[in-house]
């Protein structure tokens, strides 16, 4: 099992991919602390590709790169009951986190996901029935007078983008960092969260 790191930063859409300041930022900071181990998790979008512009310093101990809404296959089915209850409460607790985001809320969405006997993925999540039931429900409950088209390919991104945060490796660290609001930020309140 590998060590912690000392510090974990969540990146996203920037070192060691793209330059810029926010990446030459992140590298100089890095280098200026070689007393310390890090951990990169950078977040990038779905397409592309993506090769490193930084020489990574040997301090950094651990990169993984996330995908968004790039979600592992995952189980086909659960058995009858757990697959309902499963989504009973990812449809509630989604909503909820729609309607008055909370850390609590975040965190039963996290439990959920993690509860399951078999490991999640797009198959079950994004494209099962159970998963367009979900969707059905969340568009008559908050957008049901608006274009349900719209609606669909918003849901499958946004849905789709958070579970491939929740359901992403989250490395050990003494420390969590991001130097962005968006899905670093996510990453960060999950890390929060369950640590």
């Amino acid at each position: 099992m590998p060590m912690p790191a000392d510090i974990c930063l969540f990146l996203e859409g920037t070192y060691p991919y793209i330059y810029g300041g926010v990446s030459t930022w992140t590298h100089e900071f890095i280098k200026a602390h070689p007393e310390r181990t890090f951990q990169l998790v950078s977040i990038v979008p779905p397409e592309g590709n993506f090769t490193a512009r930084y020489e990574i310093p040997q301090n950094v101990i651990g990169h993984s790169t996330i995908r968004l809404q790039q979600l592992p296959k995952g189980c086909s089915s659960l058995p009858k009951e757990e697959e309902k209850i499963l989504f009973e409460k990812l449809t509630e607790q989604v909503l909820g986190l729609q309607k008055q985001p909370s850390l609590e809320t975040l965190r039963l969405i996290i439990e959920t996901l993690h509860s399951s006997s078999q490991p999640l993925g797009r198959t079950l999540l994004l494209n099962s029935e159970e998963a367009w039931q979900m969707l059905l429900k969340m568009y008559f409950e908050m957008m049901g007078d608006s274009s349900f088209l719209n609606y669909f390919w918003s849901w499958r991104g946004l849905v789709g983008r958070l579970y491939s945060i929740l359901l992403a490796e989250l490395p050990e660290a003494s420390l969590y960092h991001s130097f962005s609001t968006g899905y670093g930020g996510l990453f960060l309140t999950r890390a929060y969260v369950e640590t």
